[in-house]
């Protein structure tokens, strides 16, 4: 309280001078000032505004109706501009001392430095226009009136910080401290633009622009340090505020600097978190390519191949372990985007591999519960009691197998003939077909099938109840294609791969190996199951009765150089008729086959004749040709003696 009311008469005093200079002051002015002390209670803010209340009263006392009118009008421009600014910065000043949260020394300070540049101005208006205006003119007076007044105020808050130091006062004869030079004075206005500049910087958190400029107005203390030591000092109030400002701008500069070292500490980390973890995605995702791209990608597993299949799930396997590691990673959302990328073409791999997986398992499953197999031995296996079997054959060993399966032929085929394919080192020959007659035999799960038999114990051609297919004209099927087949194998080791499937699905199958220097062996073998399956060759019988073509045909052979013709059947029941384009085009021809038993140097044998009839422009059929001979089969002529 007693501060406040201490500070008050201090403006009183300073006002005062002001009524002394204009000498207008009227009354009421006074009461207006002791009202102004009664209310210090109110607050250094309340003052403020007392202080402008009263300045607008020095106003009227100043252009009242009684003073003499102002010539501002009759100014020079120079002076009304800087006269205009001087008012502009005393009211600034003024607002400095009584807004703002800082100490009352601190708003003098303020308030000072702003004033500085009011007193600047009225300093070029005294230099450059004197003698070019009346220093009476009633805007000139109010506008020094209240810089005075104001910088008389500021100047006691001032004084009274500085201990031992002693506060002119209007009712002392204190001598005033003497007045600074003016090279100390120029250098004081630099340090304090430059101050001016880093406070500007400070206020946009600028460190580094504030530091620049705190070191130039250092510069500007340095020089008067140097050059004029008997005034760098305290002692002197411009020196004090200046280093006082100063220290408040290193202050405020250091506060900014720590700050900005402790974001560029956080920002540097950042960085290298950052870096790290685009190394870290990187690395991750380079390690998943490897499921995604080229050769050992997963997508190229998608086989029912059960061998590259179980590689794939080796693979999958693989992917779903680093996945797991990469799932446990803590990454923020969205900074690894090219991994995301490789992450999810990989997740949408492994669930295709993982449904394609699961699909062959359950047809494996499936598969197995059907699938039978093929046994193998060196002599005739017993289908109920299966003996001495082996996977091992040497060159010279016969060899019998038997056809294992969970269902019967009826159930596999629904036909009266089943299928067996074989591959020779992973190369197909003709597959063997064996027509069952007997519906018995159909509905039986095994089968003997002799692929190397020893000529005494060969059944495969003497079962009337079994007709094994032919690949070629002369080559039957079974032991003699079978025997055919190793006569040709190349000295080493192979390997027979033999299987029963029906529309995709495997019901039997199993696989020897067999080596050997030399496979003559079975080349002997296969003319000796030759003459078997000769013993077992019936010529084609009859369809049609009709002896004048019967007769007309073996002519036509006789002619055409067959010398001993045993037998003749007509083996089709009508003529075929042959059309330009098939359909129902015009008929060119109609042809009709025979089987021809016969005999020449080389034993008996038989072969199928074609003989054709041209169609005629009359419409009648013309004579009677043969078009087409097919191959000779070797038969026994026993059969029909």
């Amino acid at each position: 309280m007693f501060t406040n009311q201490k500070r008050v008469w201090r403006i009183i005093f300073g006002l005062s001078l002001l009524f002394l200079f204009t000498a207008v002051a009227q009354a009421g002015f006074l009461d207006d000032l002791k009202k102004a002390g009664e209310d210090t209670q109110k607050g250094f803010k309340q003052l403020g505004k007392d202080i402008q209340k009263t300045s607008e009263k020095v106003k009227k006392n100043i252009t009242g109706a009684d003073s003499q009118k102002s010539t501002a009008a009759g100014l020079p421009s120079g002076v009304k501009s800087r006269l205009k600014k001087i008012d502009k910065e005393v009211k600034k000043a003024e607002k400095a001392l009584t807004q703002g949260s800082d100490t009352d020394q601190v708003k003098a300070r303020r308030a000072q430095r702003i004033l500085n540049k009011a007193e600047r101005l009225k300093s070029e208006i005294d230099k450059n226009y004197s003698g070019k205006f009346s220093p009476q003119d009633p805007t000139v007076k109010l506008t020094y009136a209240r810089l005075k007044a104001v910088s008389e105020v500021v100047a006691q808050s001032l004084d009274e910080e500085t201990p031992g130091v002693a506060t002119p006062s209007a009712k002392t004869d204190a001598q005033p401290v003497a007045k600074l030079p003016a090279g100390v004075t120029k250098r004081l206005r630099d340090l304090n633009r430059e101050l001016d500049h880093a406070e500007r910087a400070i206020a946009k958190n600028d460190g580094g622009n504030g530091r620049y400029y705190l070191k130039a107005a250092q510069t500007y203390m340095n020089e008067i340090k140097k050059g004029y030591p008997d005034h760098a000092t305290d002692a002197f109030t411009e020196i004090r505020q200046a280093n006082e400002r100063m220290a408040q701008v290193e202050e405020q500069v250091g506060a900014l600097e720590q700050k900005s070292a402790v974001a560029q500490d956080v920002k540097e980390k950042t960085r290298q978190e950052k870096e790290a973890l685009q190394a870290n995605c990187e690395e991750w995702a380079e390690k998943l390519k490897v499921y995604t791209e080229g050769p050992l990608a997963l997508y190229n597993y998608m086989t029912d191949d059960p061998a590259t299949l179980q590689k794939g799930k080796e693979r999958y396997d693989q992917a779903v372990q680093n996945r797991a590691q990469l799932d446990q990673l803590n990454r923020p959302s969205g900074a690894c985007p090219h991994l995301a990328s490789t992450v999810g073409l990989l997740d949408r791999y492994m669930l295709n591999f993982e449904t394609h997986y699961a699909r062959h398992q359950k047809k494996a499953a499936a598969a197995i519960a059907i699938k039978g197999g093929i046994l193998f031995a060196k002599l005739p296996i017993e289908p109920t009691n299966p003996q001495n079997l082996t996977t091992t054959f040497n060159a010279g060993d016969h060899i019998y197998a038997l056809v294992q399966s969970k269902k019967t032929f009826e159930e596999i085929f629904k036909k009266d003939w089943i299928r067996i394919d074989v591959k020779i080192d992973g190369k197909k020959i003709h597959a063997q077909f064996i027509k069952l007659h007997k519906p018995a035999d159909r509905a039986q799960k095994t089968l003997a099938f002799e692929i190397a038999p020893a000529p005494d114990k060969m059944t495969a051609y003497s079962n009337p109840n079994m007709e094994y297919g032919t690949s070629k004209a002369n080559m039957k099927q079974g032991p003699q294609e079978m025997t055919y087949h190793l006569s040709k194998l190349d000295p080493g080791k192979h390997t027979l791969a033999f299987v029963i499937k029906h529309y995709g699905k495997t019901y039997a199958q199993g696989q020897f190996t067999l080596q050997g220097d030399n496979y003559q062996f079975y080349a002997d073998l296969h003319k000796k199951a030759k003459t078997a399956m000769s013993k077992s060759v019936n010529l084609p019988r009859a369809k049609m009765e009709n002896p004048g073509l019967a007769s007309e045909m073996q002519m036509l052979l006789q002619k055409a150089g067959w010398a001993d013709i045993r037998r003749l059947n007509i083996v089709d029941k009508d003529w075929w008729i042959d059309r330009v384009a098939g359909g129902d085009s015009a008929i060119k021809s109609r042809h009709i086959d025979a089987a021809v038993l016969a005999k020449d140097a080389q034993g008996y044998f038989y072969k199928k004749v074609r003989f054709q009839q041209d169609r005629l422009i009359t419409g009648n059929w013309g004579k009677l040709y043969i078009s087409h001979t097919f191959d000779r089969i070797h038969i026994s002529y026993a059969v029909y003696q």
